[in-house]
């Protein structure tokens, strides 16, 4: 019987259609029952497997862009799907599989099964090829061998808090290495840039899809579709696998999703405005940089992450960003200009009734009398000519004060963490070992102490004696720095001396010879 099959997959025998080849697969169709039947239906069989043989040589000898992969796995070739993804032994070494039915044979799908591997070989090391290079790991050892494995493991995205202490241990020709890798080192994450595009995003949340399939977690075929393109942050939607925005390049900041680059440009704008200082005299501030350090929120920040107010508070938060209130002084808005006054023709049409009338003496005083014939040069020179004004300094703007939110990062600033202090126990030093002392001797009998006797009730205590003699008490006494200075005080009279003392007599003696010399 003549046989046909279109470029769509549709069989007819005799002009009659009977089904559809779709890949490798016959889908019967339109066939009834009986003789006829089953005589159509085997000269399909026999034209279904003459078709599916030619389609495995026509694939094994394809190119590599006749054939596309799908982000749920599949491999397809001239519209129809032929093969499939499946974890194998290792993240970036998955393994196709043929999907055909039993007219394809043996020797045919090996040659199939080998242009699908290759195929998927090929366009994983083109796609992630900075992977495949930090996996070979070329001139990398120890610590930075270990980081590299990281980044592999988690597919280019690694959050920097996991990996704090690595990444403080390396020198800078340890970074340079990782550098020269395509890896960044930002304030939140490790990273590959190259590897947030679209396509390397899209084959990595494959092969991360292929790998919870294999624990039994997650269908390739559920996998959500990711933030837009071109989206810097989208809103957090909580249905999603957890880890599927970190494959996809997002961060989880409170209610909204980040894309990492454009957290680390954040970080990096902040960076210059926490602690600003001047480079030469006459520098400006910077906007959102605050005196005393800290930043407040600008607009340049929040179009980084293309949100503002609550929702942008809530990523600085998420972020370990504290706010701390403060009283500035700033100037003050100018005040409201005064109403125009009404020109000379509004003030004519004023009605009658509302106009106030001027009393003709007060008008004939203010009137000044100008003769018609006086030339206006004359009248400017009679008039004189006007002081000039002095330039009076601008006076300072008026300043008010009002409350401002300052931001600060985590254990920066009023938020530093301090941490209590230790006391330091100091051991007391060797006592020198002294000679053993000879034990005194006990007494035989020690006298008992005599015991106080008892004050009788009737004895004034020592404060409430009379003074004695005509001493003033104690309270009463001037005080050292009250008493006259001694020049001051009188003197005492001297006393005779006695003509019989030896003293006398010897005074008496010098008197003498003194006179003999004069």
């Amino acid at each position: 019987l003549m046989s046909t099959v279109e470029d769509d997959g549709a069989l007819h025998v005799e002009g009659e259609y009977v089904g559809r080849i779709k890949g490798f697969h016959f889908v019967p169709d339109g066939v009834g029952e009986g003789a006829e039947a089953r005589t159509l239906k085997a000269a399909a069989l026999q034209a279904v497997a003459a078709e599916i043989q030619a389609r495995a040589k026509a694939v094994a000898v394809s190119a590599d862009p006749d054939l596309k992969l799908t982000r749920d796995g599949q491999i397809i070739w001239n519209h129809a799907a032929i093969g499939r993804l499946e974890f194998g032994a290792a993240m970036l070494k998955p393994r196709a599989v043929v999907i055909a039915g039993d007219q394809l044979g043996s020797a045919e799908r090996d040659e199939v099964q080998a242009r699908l591997q290759k195929f998927i070989d090929r366009y994983i090391a083109a796609t992630l090829e900075p992977l495949i290079k930090l996996e070979e790991g070329e001139g990398l050892e120890g610590t930075v061998r270990g980081l590299a494995f990281r980044l592999v493991e988690t597919l280019g995205v690694l959050p920097r808090d996991q990996v704090i202490e690595e990444a403080r241990s390396l020198s800078q020709d340890d970074r340079g290495k990782l550098r020269a890798f395509g890896v960044r080192f930002g304030a939140f994450h490790l990273f590959v840039p190259a590897l947030l595009k679209p396509a390397a995003t899209e084959l990595r949340l494959l092969l991360w899809a292929l790998q919870l399939q294999k624990e039994g977690k997650f269908d390739p075929a559920n996998l959500p579709q990711p933030p837009g393109q071109g989206l810097t942050s989208a809103p957090f939607d909580r249905t999603t696998p957890r880890g599927f925005y970190g494959v996809c390049g997002y961060r989880i900041c409170g209610p909204r999703v980040v894309r990492i680059d454009m957290l680390e440009r954040l970080a990096d704008v902040i960076r210059e405005r926490v602690f600003w200082r001047a480079r030469f005299p006459e520098q400006p501030r910077p906007a959102g940089s605050a005196e005393g350090g800290g930043f407040t929120i600008v607009s340049d920040m929040m179009s980084l992450v293309g949100c503002s107010g609550e929702e942008f508070q809530g990523i600085l938060r998420s972020l370990d960003f504290r706010m701390q209130k403060k009283m500035v002084k700033v100037p003050a808005p100018p005040a409201p200009p005064a109403p125009e006054p009404a020109p000379a023709e509004v003030l004519a049409e004023t009605p009658a009734e509302t106009a106030i009338e001027e009393p003709p003496a007060v008008i004939e005083q203010l009137a000044v009398e100008i003769p018609a014939e006086t030339p206006p040069a004359e009248i400017a020179e009679s008039a004189g000519e006007a002081a000039p004004m002095a330039e009076t300094p601008p006076s300072p703007p008026d300043m008010q004060e009002v409350e401002i939110e300052v931001w600060w990062p985590k254990d920066t600033g009023p938020f530093r963490h301090k941490p209590e202090r230790k006391k330091e126990f100091r051991k007391p030093p060797p006592v020198a070992a002294q000679p053993e002392a000879e034990t005194p001797k006990p007494l035989e009998a020690e006298t008992p102490r005599p015991e106080r006797r008892p004050r009788r009730d009737n004895q004034p205590r020592r404060n409430d004696r009379p003074p004695r003699g005509d001493r003033p008490p104690r309270e009463e006494r001037p005080k050292r720095d009250e008493r006259p200075p001694r020049e001051e005080r009188q003197a005492r009279p001297e006393k005779p001396m006695d003509p019989d003392s030896p003293f006398a007599v010897l005074s008496a003696l010098k008197a003498r010879m003194a006179g003999n010399k004069t």
